[in-house]
């Protein structure tokens, strides 16, 4: 069940934070249906990242890995 967490974590930094340039969510899930991609906001997909015969990846240290080793420039 969701009370929309992320929906309102993203509006505070958004009024609360402006010095954040840009978020990545790197999630291996959907993006909710009121999720709307924007220039300062990516959604970005474990697949996008993570080769296929290492998914699914639950290990947050080795999504970090993963992160540091890809070619994405955050």
């Amino acid at each position: 069940m969701s009370a929309d967490e992320l929906k309102y974590a993203l509006r505070s930094l958004d009024l609360f934070a402006p010095w954040f340039r840009h978020i990545f969510i790197f999630t291996n899930c959907a993006p909710p249906p009121w999720f709307q991609p924007t220039e300062r906001i990516t959604w970005v997909d474990h697949a996008d990242v993570i080769p296929p015969d290492g998914l699914p990846l639950f290990n947050s240290h080795a999504i970090e890995a993963w992160l540091h080793l890809s070619r994405i420039h955050l």
